[in-house]
């Protein structure tokens, strides 16, 4: 026995399911956003944090330092005490004034320290009457372009140095004979000289009237 569905249910059925599909196809479900909003707005909140750190890293790694100034050393341009006086001129020339006769003034060490100061590579002596070897100098063809010793008012001796003419391993030998043997007079008798690699450890002194 066949059952037969009434063609008037049949038909509404039919326009019901067809109103269904145009209802979908006129407005279609709603797209939810939030959750990739939620989602990927942290990763890209992260990524704005890195590129940042990144950007700081840079500026604090290649940011240009300033270069450290080199300071240049100053010499004195003038060294004065009881016994002497060093006087460095326009041109480069040291010159050594002494005070006074009176070698018991005179700090040999000191002088050669200001000296150095000046820029002048000397060694300085106080003859030494148990020393017996005679300093060997470098045989100067012409020692008064490096140096000379003239006699200033009243007998008093001024030592004038070009520092810029003694070569590299070479030293200005200055020595002063007569301290330990004849103080009274010794600061006015100075011996030069250029020497040649290490400086002597003494130079003799001369005997005490050596000066007169």
């Amino acid at each position: 026995m066949t059952t037969r569905t009434p063609v008037g249910f049949q038909q509404r059925l039919g326009d019901r399911l067809t109103a269904l599909a145009a209802e979908r196809a006129v407005a279609p479900a709603p797209v939810r956003r939030r959750p990739w909003v939620v989602r990927h707005r942290l990763p890209l909140a992260l990524a704005g944090v890195a590129a940042v750190g990144a950007a700081l890293t840079t500026v604090a790694v290649d940011r240009p330092t300033t270069p450290a100034r080199a300071t240049p050393v100053q010499r004195p341009q003038k060294i004065t005490t009881a016994a002497y006086t060093l006087q460095r001129e326009a041109d480069g020339r040291v010159r050594l004034a002494i005070g006074g006769p009176d070698g018991r003034l005179l700090d040999t060490a000191r002088l050669q320290r200001d000296l150095n100061r000046l820029g002048v590579p000397a060694v300085v002596y106080a003859g030494d009457p148990a020393c017996t070897v005679t300093p060997t100098s470098s045989g100067d063809d012409a020692p008064s372009a490096t140096w000379r010793i003239e006699l200033a008012k009243g007998g008093k001796p001024v030592l004038t140095v070009r520092p810029d003419r003694i070569a590299a391993g070479q030293h200005l030998l200055v020595a002063f004979p007569l301290v330990r043997t004849d103080p009274d007079r010794a600061a006015y008798v100075i011996t030069a000289g250029r020497i040649d690699g290490t400086p002597p450890t003494c130079v003799p002194a001369w005997p005490q009237g050596s000066s007169r």
